[in-house]
């Protein structure tokens, strides 16, 4: 409808509705630093944002660079308690601005 109309027939919601959280892939320990999606530490898994929010969890677009500052058990999801974030992240940085106050 949207072409034939010259209208647009969706528009985004104000708030996010869901957010790719990190998991372990496998044992992780103290100290390591997490390669990030695609690596060998992490995968990202779909999650409602609110929960992910409430939670604490690490989104995965986060999670590149990101020190283990305690142990995560294989298939457990990476909160942001568990990292030090590098500080000039700039993508942290815009996960504050959105409003996400663990970034």
């Amino acid at each position: 409808c949207a072409a034939l109309y010259n209208r647009p027939t969706g528009t985004p919601l104000p708030e996010p509705t869901a957010d790719t959280i990190t998991i372990a892939k496998r044992d992780l320990q103290a100290g390591e630093t997490i390669d990030g999606g695609g690596g060998y530490t992490v995968n990202g898994v779909i999650e409602k944002a609110d929960v992910a929010l409430r939670e604490g969890l690490l989104p995965l677009g986060l999670s590149t660079g990101a020190r283990l500052t305690l142990a995560v058990s294989r298939g457990v999801a990476v909160r942001y308690a568990d990292v030090e974030l590098p500080a000039d992240s700039l993508l942290r940085q815009l996960r504050r601005e959105q409003g996400d106050s663990a970034a």
